[in-house]
Formats: structure tokens, C-alpha cells, sequence
């Protein structure tokens, strides 16, 4: 099921690097919008309850997609740097 990704998830060598210690994931804003004093946007312009309660479900269901897709990608950088050791 799709969801409205506003949330990403990256190692923070980009994946890049050997690490040779434990690697280190950043979840962060993959779209917003911000206005001219920089505040920063999860949604548009919200002007009933329903969209309310829509946007924070959504956001709550992306929020649990990239906490499944921060722990691959740590998972996935700790078995790497793991194999690197061994060899």
C-alpha cells in the first residue's frame, strides 16, 4: 500500500564508506513546504477535521514505513561492515 512520503531514510555515509563501527541511519524529510521565515510544512492547508485526522494517519502510516526501511538499511550496513571484518 502506498503512502504520501514525506519521510526517507539514509545511512549517514551515505553507504558509501567501510565503517568499522556500528553504522548510523538519519530519518529525515523526503518533501515539505516552508514559507518566507523558513517554517517548515508536513501538509497543505488543512481546513476540516477529517483532513486532519487523514494527514496525521498518513503520516503515521509513512512514519512506519521508513522505520521498516531505516532498519534494512542499518540491518543491511551492520552485516556489510560485519562480512568486511571477517575476511
Amino acid at each position: 500500500m502506498k503512502t504520501i512520503r514525506k519521510f526517507t531514510a539514509h545511512l549517514a555515509d551515505g553507504g558509501k564508506l567501510p565503517i568499522i563501527t556500528d553504522s548510523i541511519v538519519e530519518i529525515g524529510l523526503d518533501n515539505y513546504s516552508s514559507d518566507r521565515d523558513g517554517n517548515v510544512f508536513l501538509t497543505p492547508h488543512l481546513m476540516t477535521e477529517g483532513e486532519i485526522d487523514w494527514y496525521i494517519a498518513e503520516l503515521k502510516r509513512d512514519l512506519d514505513r521508513v522505520g521498516q526501511l531505516a532498519k534494512r538499511k542499518l540491518r543491511h550496513s551492520n552485516e556489510r561492515t560485519l562480512r568486511m571484518l571477517q575476511e
